[in-house]
């Protein structure tokens, strides 16, 4: 078609449409370098607009190649492929073509790149591009651009799943900081819901620094409860929110001791605090709450009795699954696995040294009323009261 208009048949012009139909074709194609190959027709259809005359492309030829490389966790450079697709619309709009208005979306999109990717500076890559989408629309007018709360959700997500950067949870925070208090301000509707405060958990249990994160984790799930209690988020936090606190104590790893010690304790009473709000926790977080105990390492003396208390409601409750008999495994000694496998041992006949208990024992070992989804939910719920020190 391009050749045909350059040798002068006009009827064989593509107008937007036809550079539209190509670029969506490639980009749901199943090919390796389809959005490269979009880029092409992109590129091709830009200069068809700037020196054949041609219609200049509509927006969502663009949006539809940063909405394809959002989605990309195999292709290595899709944020950039992103950023560099945003750079050209952005400046197209700055130029005079006022049909190119950015939406959000195109922003966004970027910011997704960035995290598929685990990009180690897609936080403070998303906040630049959170930078220039306010410059866009104070110095341009672009009117489709709004800072809101799926917006800062996108840069907090960026910052959740920057892989090795040390920073996250605090910029994370940060930016909860910044949300909250627009409550007040009332300068952005990017007041914070549930998923802001999951996004900022993630962040901190990421993180090595800061050393406290367990604390500063149930900090922010209490700041999250607080909100509710006031009338601004429309439930309580779910059972995911109170395991990524959880998974924060598990990854208080480069704490002193003492500071671990309180990230047991951390997580032993929130998971109190989940069931006295009226949940049953999960296989998942049952199997957190031991890899709380397994990877702190703390003197197994001092939290024995809250394991025993812990695997007895898992077997009530029949919550156990592959991984949480193998945090079990990792968060008790030979001689403690072995007691508390007891039952099953004596059902099996297997009378062998402590040592190979833990090699032997297997799901499929274990009564079925232990087991998740073999046995009716609606079974009373058990008491579960902290032996743990009780924190002020």
């Amino acid at each position: 078609m391009l050749s045909l208009a350059k040798n002068g048949d006009n009827n064989a012009r593509p107008d937007t449409f036809s550079f539209d139909a190509v670029i969506n074709a490639f980009i749901h194609s199943k090919l390796k370098d389809a959005g490269r190959r979009a880029e092409s027709v992109l590129e091709r259809g830009l200069e068809f607009a700037e020196e054949d005359g041609g219609d200049m492309l509509e927006i969502k030829s663009f949006t539809s190649i940063l909405g394809y490389y959002s989605q990309q966790t195999k292709v290595v450079d899709s944020p950039y492929r992103a950023q560099y697709i945003l750079n050209r619309l952005t400046e197209l709009f700055k130029n005079g073509n006022t049909q190119l208005s950015p939406h959000v979306s195109c922003f966004t999109n970027v910011m997704e790149a960035y995290a598929a990717q685990r990009h180690r500076d897609g936080g403070e890559c998303s906040e630049e591009l959170l930078r220039n989408m306010i410059k866009l629309q104070r110095k341009y007018n672009a009117r489709h651009l709004e800072v809101n709360t799926g917006v800062m959700n996108c840069v907090l997500n960026s910052w959740a799943e920057s892989l090795g950067n040390d920073q996250a949870g605090v910029k994370a925070e940060h930016i909860l900081d910044l949300m909250e208090k627009s409550d007040t301000v009332n300068k952005f509707k990017m007041t914070p819901n549930h998923r802001t405060y999951n996004l900022v958990l993630k962040a901190v249990s990421k993180s090595s620094f800061p050393p406290n994160k367990a604390e500063k984790a149930l900090d922010i799930l209490h700041r999250g409860k607080k909100r509710y209690l006031n009338g601004k988020l429309n439930a309580l936090p779910s059972e995911y929110t109170y395991s990524l606190v959880i998974h924060a104590c598990a990854f208080s790893v480069n704490a002193d001791p003492d500071m671990k010690m309180k990230a047991f304790e951390i997580a032993n009473d929130v998971m109190t605090e989940l069931i006295d709000d009226g949940t049953e926790p999960s296989p998942a977080t049952y199997g957190w709450l031991f890899q709380v105990c397994g990877r702190l390492r703390i003197p197994e003396e001092s939290i024995k009795d809250d394991i025993e208390r812990i695997f007895s409601r898992c077997c009530d409750k029949g919550r156990f699954n592959e991984f949480v008999l193998q945090s079990l495994k990792q968060a008790t000694s030979d001689t403690l696995f072995a007691n508390l496998m007891t039952e099953v041992s004596q059902n099996n006949g297997d009378k062998k040294r402590e040592a190979d208990t833990k090699q032997i024992i297997q799901l499929s070992h274990l009564p079925k009323d232990w087991c998740h989804d073999s046995r009716a939910e609606t079974k009373k719920k058990a008491p579960f009261k902290s032996k743990s020190r009780q924190r002020n």
